[in-house]
């Protein structure tokens, strides 16, 4: 029944955003001098999970791509340094220079600055997880260089940053959940390309959408999930049962892919909860730091200190991974596991 199955990918892109035309407009017209050779305008994209802030951001880069003088980076800025945000922004830039290990973040400042000859668009995903906002000013510092972030709360992010930086930020983008008949014909055009015949009834659509409360993701992921449990059991369409049971697989499935799209040191913590069962912040920091220097051994990383461990916490939680009892720990479903191997504990 699934004859695409990309068509299902959170990555997928789409010909047209659906019920997005105001907010794609407005990301354009941040982005319009860069095709002119000017610094294009900097925007904070923001909204609730699974609405399509990274969707909407591929799509208009996707549009601004086309013009030649213009680089686009697309960063994940989860638990990313300063340090690291550099590189890759002078490894995007003209002439593809590639510091070497040793730089200073000063080094790679002047660099930057000396390199960036054209504009930049730097795109921040999950802008409110970076570890330190100087990266930034640093940014923000070079002439013709902009950046787009994505955060979930405008206001809490904007509040991280240096007066200098927020004063850059003239664009602000919000996306709220679809309609139920918006999420509709967003699901009717992914089974459309992406399942075999017509196998789904736009009234099965409508409770979908309505399940999920008009969470893009969580729907497209539901009606895959249906899709493939209408095949296992031979069913030649979508049964009312085969959408009441898929939820469960598109949430386990959601959650799966976050757990793989973050950094090694929030599925570290994770892993460190799901082998305790119930694990204390207390007792958490204790085993990390007996695990730390074999799973970190040869990654060219090192172990994050407490306050990034409280914010590894409250990101799982955010990401439906873990659930929390006042400071005890326990992961949501036991199957999702990171495949990071643990040292085993020494015996008492």
């Amino acid at each position: 029944m699934i004859v695409r199955p990309r068509v299902f990918d959170d990555a997928w892109p789409p010909d047209k955003l659906q019920h997005r035309d105001g907010a794609v407009e407005a990301l354009s017209r941040a982005f319009d001098p860069a095709t002119a050779g000017r610094e294009a305008q900097s925007a904070v994209v923001h909204g609730p999970r699974g609405v399509g802030k990274t969707a909407l951001a591929r799509h208009v880069i996707r549009r601004l791509e086309r013009h030649a003088g213009v680089s686009v980076v697309l960063v994940g800025a989860l638990g990313a340094t300063t340090e690291s945000i550099l590189r890759r922004v002078i490894a995007a830039a003209p002439g593809h220079a590639n510091p070497s290990r040793s730089a200073t973040v000063q080094d790679l400042r002047w660099k930057l600055r000396k390199q960036v000859d054209r504009p930049i668009v730097l795109v921040l995903d999950e802008a409110e997880g970076l570890s330190s906002t100087d990266a930034l000013d640093h940014l923000l510092a070079v002439d013709r260089l902009s950046i787009v972030g994505i955060v979930r709360r405008e206001n809490r992010w904007l509040g991280r940053l240096s007066g200098g930086v927020r004063r850059r930020i003239d664009v602000s983008v919000g996306l709220d959940r679809y309609r139920v008949d918006e999420l509709v014909a967003i699901l009717r055009a992914r089974a459309d390309r992406g399942l075999a015949g017509d196998p789904v009834t736009d009234r099965q659509l409508a409770y979908v959408a309505d399940a999920v409360a008009g969470i893009a993701r969580h729907g497209i992921q539901s009606l895959r999930a249906a899709a493939a449990l209408a095949d296992e059991r031979e069913h030649r369409e979508i049964r009312d049962a085969d959408i009441d049971d898929a939820f469960a697989r598109a949430r386990a499935r959601i959650r799966n892919l976050n757990l793989r799209s973050l950094p090694v040191h929030h599925r570290l913590v994770y892993a460190v909860i799901r082998e305790a069962g119930e694990i204390t912040e207390s007792e958490l920091d204790a085993r990390y730091a007996d695990v730390a220097d074999a799973v970190y051994r040869g990654t060219g990383l090192d172990p994050i200190d407490t306050r990034g461990r409280r914010m590894a916490l409250r990101r799982l939680e955010a990401y439906d991974l873990i659930d929390r009892d006042d400071r005890t720990y326990r992961v949501s479903d036991e199957s999702i596991s990171t495949g990071l191997p643990l040292p085993a504990k020494d015996r008492e």
